[in-house]
């Protein structure tokens, strides 16, 4: 069994709706093999995060679809982490988060703190909204790559292959859609130990 955390801000007004379809994706495809603990709007705060991971015995995965920025992940208007980091709750997780910014200084920070690994976006990540799925299976792919046997350095190469491949496909027909999806390959940001795969974190 692996303990697995999904914090998502799905009464977003502008990207609920995509931050609901990331989280219901990895848990359709988890199903029963991990521990999944779905964190939504209405209670995604410090408070409930830290109680939530402060139940796991050692390593957990982390994953986050909400707004970011540089120094924080926010949920409803309200930064739930954020640098600096006086108390690390993703210490001991891979935190893997599709929120804009957070790859360039949080992610390095949480890393220096105790968490083995951050994969996020180091610029702004963004999304078409007529094209949910597609930026959905995108943002998901490292994650789902891990949960399938993968290295997390090979999830990250996976995930950005995933982004290729769909850019390849829309190119000629939707440059505007391609090249939103190259925006969010190139700002793709791996920090920490890239060489933990799926059997460090079961139990």
């Amino acid at each position: 069994m692996t303990d697995l955390i999904i914090a998502f801000d799905n009464e977003d007004s502008k990207l609920g709706f995509f931050f609901n379809r990331c989280a219901e994706i990895i848990t359709e495809s988890v199903n029963d093999t991990w521990n999944c603990i779905s964190i939504d709007s209405r209670s995604l705060n410090e408070i409930h995060l830290e109680i939530r991971t402060s139940q796991f015995q050692g390593n957990f995965v982390f994953a986050s679809f909400t707004h970011g920025s540089e120094s924080s992940l926010v949920a409803s208007g309200t930064s739930f982490i954020q640098s600096p980091v006086e108390r690390n709750y993703l210490v001991n997780s891979f935190s893997y988060c599709f929120a804009c910014h957070t790859g360039k200084l949080l992610g390095r920070e949480l890393v220096e703190k105790g968490t083995h690994t951050f994969i996020g976006y180091s610029d702004e990540a963004s999304i078409v909204t007529t094209y949910i799925d597609l930026f959905a299976e995108c943002a998901v792919e490292g994650l789902l790559r891990f949960y399938s046997g993968s290295t997390i350095l090979e999830a990250f190469l996976l995930k950005k292959e995933k982004y290729d491949e769909e850019i390849d496909k829309l190119y000629q027909d939707d440059f505007f859609v391609a090249s939103i999806l190259m925006d969010n390959r190139d700002c793709l940001v791996l920090h920490g130990n890239r060489d933990l795969c799926i059997t460090d974190f079961t139990y």
